[in-house]
């Protein structure tokens, strides 16, 4: 996980210490109290949390403006109890665990086109002070380029305070009007925050329906394969197919055969997470396991995955199940998947 504690301590915080309160003034269980003040804890260490604290700030202060989480984040009970994310953790069983020791970015989508208000109402706050400047890219890598448009740099108030790195940033203009990093903004990833905000549109639809969680034609032919009725069935459809080489090559093969079926198939980490914990083996080593395999680093260190099939195997692990788990090549968040298919449930998303 990136570390930029000392960077954002001012910023962070102030969020802290504003966010405690609110957790206090909630009808919160002692257990929730418990989770939300580790999760804070993370946000703290990542240094997001003031990003979460002007989320919650703004969603009071324009309600009818909504956000769209986008992976691990979705993890965070915190961020449904502040009421700025439709997804209950604890309802749809996902692990806050899982975003530790991770190099995960905040991600999320402004719903309908309003992301410059949000980056004018970032800007405007005079209780938290930094600066905030588009992420460039080259602009020769085209595929890369449409991925990366909606990064931003987030600069500390030590920065316009010292001349401590000063000329390690040079910046334009863009058509935007607003300053933009001359160099790939992944160059500064190791000294700046960045996130990524990004518009999601609403629905062109008049009726809501399951059928518009699903879009692709890989989608659609799992729904008539695996034949979905509950929302969490559909995310994971949703989560299968944003893997690789979760179901091609892997278990779709299982499927026909009569092996795996729509209960027991692994669509997400969540759920190598719980298999893992299932079989005893500890969260720390089961946060290893997966973050090999969402990387798809099983044939570049295979002497630790060797170690880790061993170990697996030690602890009755199936053959068929540390199959899957060797051939995949990246996979999905549940968190994330839910979260889609809220969005796709919610009649007030739609046009």
């Amino acid at each position: 996980m990136y570390s930029y504690s000392e960077e954002y301590k001012l910023q962070n915080d102030i969020a802290k210490k504003e966010l405690i309160k609110v957790l206090k003034k909630k009808k919160l269980s002692k257990d929730e109290y418990s989770r939300c003040c580790k999760e804070l804890d993370i946000l703290y260490e990542e240094s997001t949390l003031f990003i979460i604290y002007l989320l919650y700030k703004y969603h009071y202060e324009c309600s009818y403006f909504k956000y769209h989480f986008r992976g691990m984040y979705n993890s965070f009970l915190i961020l449904y109890e502040l009421g700025i994310s439709d997804v209950d953790p604890i309802k749809y069983n996902l692990h806050f665990e899982l975003v530790r020791n991770c190099s995960y970015s905040l991600e999320f989508d402004i719903v309908d086109h309003i992301k410059n208000a949000f980056l004018f109402y970032m800007l405007k706050d005079r209780e938290l002070e930094f600066s905030i400047v588009k992420g460039g890219f080259m602009e020769d890598d085209k595929d890369f380029a449409l991925y990366c448009d909606d990064h931003y740099l987030l600069l500390p108030y030590s920065y316009s305070n010292s001349n401590r790195g000063i000329n390690d940033l040079v910046f334009r203009f863009n058509k935007d009007n607003m300053f933009e990093t001359i160099q790939d903004y992944r160059d500064y990833r190791e000294k700046y925050l960045t996130i990524r905000i990004g518009s999601k549109n609403r629905i062109n639809s008049k009726e809501v329906t399951y059928k518009n969680i699903l879009s692709s034609e890989l989608e659609l032919e799992l729904e008539r394969k695996l034949k979905p009725e509950t929302m969490e069935e559909y995310a994971k459809i949703k989560s299968i197919c944003a893997g690789v080489d979760v179901w091609n090559y892997n278990q779709e093969e299982l499927f026909d055969n009569g092996l795996i079926n729509i209960n027991n198939l692994i669509s997400c980490r969540e759920d190598i997470f719980e298999y893992l914990m299932d079989h005893n083996i500890d969260e720390n080593t089961a946060i290893e396991i997966i973050n090999i395999i969402r990387k798809g680093q099983q044939q570049f260190k295979q002497d630790k995955w060797r170690e880790y099939i061993d170990l697996m195997l030690s602890h009755n692990c199936e053959e068929m199940y540390i199959d899957i788990f060797s051939k995949i090549k990246y996979i999905f968040s549940r968190g994330q998947a839910i979260s889609e298919c809220l969005f796709a449930l919610n009649k007030d998303n739609y046009n």
